[in-house]
C-alpha cells in the first residue's frame, strides 16, 4: 500500500544518501518528491511521509507542501483568469458572472473587483485597427478626409514626417499636392455637413 511504498522510498533515500554523503543528492531526491507531488504522481500524505523520512521537521514539511499547493493554486488561477477574460470579452459571460466565478475560485474581494474592472476595460478595447492600405483606399474613395487619414495614421503610431510623406505620395506627388489639398478641404466640409 501507500505506507509501504513510502517506507521503501525512505529506506532507499537513506541508503542512497549514506553512499554519497552529499547534500546535493538529498536536494535532488527532495526535488523529485516535490515534483512527484506537484504533478499528482504521489498524494499529499505520501509526500509528507517521504519528506519526514528524509529528516525534514514538521515546519519544513508544512512549508514545502504549502508552497507547492500555493503554486498550483496560482497556476490554476492564471488559467482561469485567461479563460474568464476571453469569456467576458466575447460576451459569453456577464461581468456579474465573472465576479461570481472569481469569488468561487477563492479570489478576495479586492482581486475580484480588480480583475472584473480589467476584463471590462479589455472588452471595450478595439481589437482591430485599419491598415495603412485601408486608410489610403478610404481617402481615395472620399470616405474620409485628409484630416481623418492623418488622425488614423497618427493612431497607428506613424511619425508626423511619415504621415506627411504618405499624404503627399497618395496625392500624386508634391506637384499635385496643392490641387489635391484644395479638393480635400471640400471633402472635409461635405463630410462634416453630411
Amino acid at each position: 500500500g501507500p505506507g509501504e511504498q513510502a517506507e521503501n522510498m525512505v529506506l532507499f533515500t537513506e541508503k542512497y544518501n549514506k553512499q554519497s554523503g552529499e547534500s546535493a543528492t538529498r536536494d535532488l531526491t527532495r526535488s523529485m518528491i516535490e515534483r512527484a507531488y506537484d504533478i499528482g504522481y504521489i498524494q499529499r500524505d505520501q509526500a509528507i511521509e517521504y519528506l519526514d523520512g528524509m529528516g525534514y521537521d514538521t515546519d519544513e514539511v508544512t512549508f514545502i507542501i504549502g508552497f507547492i499547493d500555493a503554486d498550483r493554486a496560482l497556476s490554476s488561477g492564471g488559467d482561469w483568469l485567461t479563460l474568464l477574460k476571453n469569456q467576458l470579452t466575447t460576451g459569453l459571460r456577464t461581468r456579474e458572472e465573472i465576479e461570481q466565478k472569481l469569488a468561487d475560485l477563492g479570489f478576495d474581494g479586492q482581486a475580484v473587483t480588480h480583475y472584473a474592472d480589467l476584463f471590462a476595460a479589455w472588452a471595450e478595447e478595439p481589437t482591430k485597427t485599419p491598415s495603412k492600405t485601408d486608410v489610403k483606399s478610404w481617402l481615395a474613395a472620399e470616405v474620409i478626409s485628409e484630416v481623418g487619414a492623418r488622425e488614423l495614421l497618427k493612431n497607428m503610431g506613424h511619425t508626423q514626417e511619415h504621415i506627411d510623406n504618405y499624404i503627399t505620395t497618395w496625392a500624386g506627388g508634391p506637384a499635385r499636392y496643392e490641387e489635391w489639398r484644395e479638393k480635400q478641404i471640400e471633402i472635409e466640409e461635405r463630410l462634416r455637413s453630411g
